[in-house]
């Protein structure tokens, strides 16, 4: 009874309907059948076919899952997906929803291909039901690349497909975002769902090697987090669930993060999408492990984006925003008061005597509270940032001139946005994976503000506490107006000298500052 059935989608019962309804000969080519009554003809199967694929998976229900096998072995996805040619978004919509209750295992790499194709149809992201029909063709192409355990196909996809997939899931990320919705909260809504499946797709890449490298460690991948990011910035709400692109692997590279809160590019700094740019720096730091992609396994039949936003919600509304600012790692609830909390961070994998404070005011206002946090914060993370060069250096023994950085600007107040410019320079610290690379020389070669080269703008001091071994390094301006200041408990020390119009990264071993 349930196979003849397939044979609506396109067959031979499908051409018995089209000379029969429409008294034509031969039958009308599914991409051309452009009447409602089919297309409601051709859901209301696809429905019974989508029931006995949920039903399958319970293996009381022997019967079910004789019909369901039944329907496999007649071609059921064949079918399907030659239907996906209808130009109807409902009915593609009915068999994306029906193709996401198919046992996973079952799907090669091809249909994956073919499913994909249907992306370069859609020009236009707000017509009928097109974000919806993006969303489930990337949350099951996300499935099959997390969830499959079938090796040959999901080779076969990387060596053929993957490339194409991602260029194609990147180019409607960045359409889509670049649409504002804020005043219609229905097509804002399925805006943020494509968003969010586009995201996952791409995280889906982080768990194998070649994928991500391969894929997420491009010029054209770093863009498409800055731009996404900006656009998130400009056109989302902080109220929506976060779109979080930057968790992908390209944003364990620095040079495309920094520019979002240092420069001409920089992002709205009292937006969430600044504190998860932190965030993503400082995991990045203390060398967490990277976030993997929407955990499939609990969604083996339909998939609706309501579940998953709902769990997102969940996750986030038990988390406070001062332990965000805290930790680097959670969200704003909206009835949060700042006036009573205090904020500390000490939890630094590497760094144990790093640590940053901020109490508020008394009297402030929670718009205040979080300006002053944000600004506390970004001079904390230069700190930061500091440590962790002077922790690479440690790595490095050959000692050779210095090298030449430009600065971008002339004042001493520009210190650390220039300090930032030289560690976008520093590959190492972009992908903390190599040695740093950077040029050294003795601290017996150079004594700050004798140097005839050297036209220092600041005073550099080094103070050495013999009572507890710490060393402190202060760069102080001529008129106070900044300090910045770090300490290291090793042997290995360096220090930064300013110019105006250059930078050097200097290292000098413990021992030389005892003979001096």
């Amino acid at each position: 009874m349930f196979v003849p059935l397939l044979s609506y989608l396109g067959d031979q019962k499908y051409e018995k309907i089209c000379r029969t309804v429409f008294n034509i000969s031969g039958k009308i080519p599914l991409k051309n059948m452009k009447f409602d009554i089919m297309h409601d003809l051709f859901v209301e199967i696809i429905k019974i076919i989508k029931y006995f694929s949920l039903k399958a998976v319970d293996k009381n229900l022997e019967n079910i899952q004789k019909v369901s096998q039944l329907l496999n072995d007649s071609g059921r996805e064949s079918y399907l997906f030659n239907c996906l040619m209808v130009p109807s978004d409902k009915v593609r919509l009915q068999i994306v929803s029906c193709l996401m209750a198919v046992e996973i295992n079952q799907w090669d790499s091809q249909e994956i291909s073919q499913i994909l194709q249907i992306c370069t149809q859609y020009k236009n992201l707000g017509a009928g039901e097109t974000e919806k029909v993006l969303s489930n063709i990337f949350m099951i192409v996300a499935r099959f690349l997390k969830c499959t355990k079938n090796k040959n196909s999901l080779l076969e996809f990387i060596d053929i497909h993957a490339e194409n997939s991602v260029k194609e899931c990147t180019v409607i990320l960045i359409k889509n975002m670049q649409r504002n919705l804020l005043e219609n909260p229905q097509e804002n809504e399925q805006k943020v769902e494509l968003a969010w499946s586009c995201v996952n797709f791409l995280q889906c890449f982080q768990s194998n090697f070649d994928l991500r490298d391969q894929n997420l460690l491009t010029p054209q991948m770093g863009q498409v987090l800055k731009n996404c990011l900006q656009l998130e910035n400009k056109f989302l709400e902080d109220k929506e669930i976060p779109i979080q692109i930057e968790q992908i692997y390209t944003g364990k590279y620095l040079e495309y993060l920094m520019p979002l809160i240092y420069g001409k590019d920089k992002i709205n700094p009292y937006k969430l999408q600044s504190f998860r740019i932190l965030n993503r720096i400082a995991n990045n730091f203390m060398d967490s492990s990277e976030e993997q992609a929407e955990d499939l396994s609990d969604f083996k039949s339909a998939y609706d984006f309501k579940d998953i936003k709902q769990k997102i919600i969940e996750n986030l509304t038990r988390k406070k925003f001062i332990d965000y600012v805290n930790n680097f790692e959670q969200l704003i609830p909206e009835n949060l008061s700042l006036k009573e909390k205090k904020v500390e961070y000490k939890k630094f994998k590497h760094y144990k005597n790093l640590q940053f404070t901020y109490k508020p005011v008394e009297n402030q206002s929670e718009k205040q509270i979080r300006e002053d946090i944000v600004q506390n914060l970004t001079s904390f993370i230069g700190t930061l940032i500091s440590a962790c060069i002077t922790k690479r250096v440690q790595l490095i023994r050959e000692i050779i001139k210095p090298e030449y950085f430009p600065s971008q600007d002339d004042t001493i107040i520009e210190i650390r946005k220039t300090f930032l410019q030289l560690i976008l320079d520093i590959s190492a610290i972009r992908s903390f994976q190599n040695d740093l690379n950077i040029y050294m020389k003795k601290v017996g070669e150079f004594s700050p503000g004798c140097d005839d080269n050297l036209d220092l703008l600041a005073h550099v001091y080094l103070i050495q506490q013999r009572k507890n071994k710490i060393f402190h390094l202060q760069i102080k301006s001529q008129d106070d107006s900044l300090k910045f200041v770090f300490r290291q408990t090793e042997n290995i020390e360096c220090f930064l000298a300013c110019t105006s119009d250059q930078l050097f990264l200097y290292q000098f071993d413990q021992n030389l500052l005892k003979q001096s």
